[in-house]
């Protein structure tokens, strides 16, 4: 199944009730455990359910399983694929213009085969781009304030991926 750049999906009732539950105990889970980090203007919730709201829609447009854990965890992928599971993924969301992907070198840990960046107008979204692991080794590391992040241009994100 190939999903390309530009795929829309609107979350249903539902879906957002779900989101909005796993983000809330996320949420949670991190502030007992002194572990949330904030970025930028954006409160600890609204950034779990952009998330976790990325992550559903993706599951959705891939026809994947999400994630619904909600223990503490650093890095991790997002979902998997693959006929036995084999292959791994990371989404990230954002509510940014043109984007760039930016993954956290601490958080980098080469698990994920794929990366999924996803614009975010809750409860919509709508894939910006895809970029392979060696994309995102390959890339910079500028530091926007939080510590060096890989990053992968908005115009060097691959515009179509085919999820086996």
């Amino acid at each position: 199944m190939i999903v390309r750049a530009g795929t829309r999906l609107t979350l249903t009732p539902e879906e957002q009730q779900i989101v909005e539950l796993i983000a809330k105990l996320r949420t949670d889970n991190n502030k007992r455990a002194g572990t949330h980090i904030k970025y930028g203007d954006g409160d600890a919730y609204q950034l779990d359910v952009d998330g976790f709201g990325a992550e559903m829609a993706w599951a959705r447009m891939a026809n994947v399983y999400p994630d619904f854990t909600t223990q503490v965890r650093k890095g991790g992928v997002d979902f998997k694929y693959g006929m036995e599971n084999e292959y791994k993924g990371d989404v990230k969301g954002t509510r940014m213009e043109n984007p760039h992907l930016l993954i956290r070198t601490e958080k980098m840990n080469g698990e994920s085969d794929i990366y999924v960046l996803i614009k975010v107008d809750y409860p919509t979204f709508e894939v910006i781009g895809f970029a392979t692991r060696d994309q995102v080794y390959d890339g910079d590391t500028p530091d926007y304030g939080y510590g060096p992040s890989y990053r992968v241009r908005h115009e060097d994100l691959l515009t179509e991926y085919d999820i086996i």
